[in-house]
C-alpha cells in the first residue's frame, strides 16, 4: 500500500510541476512545496477510504 501511495503521489507531483523529480523546467523553481504535498496526501487518503 505504501509503495502504491508513493507512486501515485510521485505521478501527481510530476504532472503538477511539469517535470520529473530532479528535472528543471521553465516554471519549476527546484523547491518542493511540502504544504502542497501534504494536502495532496490527505486528499488521496480521503479518496482511498
Amino acid at each position: 500500500m505504501k509503495d502504491a501511495l508513493q507512486e501515485v503521489l510521485k505521478a501527481e507531483m510530476t504532472e503538477l510541476l511539469g517535470a520529473v523529480p530532479n528535472e528543471r523546467s521553465e516554471t519549476r523553481s527546484g523547491y518542493l512545496n511540502m504544504a502542497l504535498l501534504a494536502e495532496q496526501k490527505k486528499e488521496f487518503l480521503r479518496a482511498a477510504a
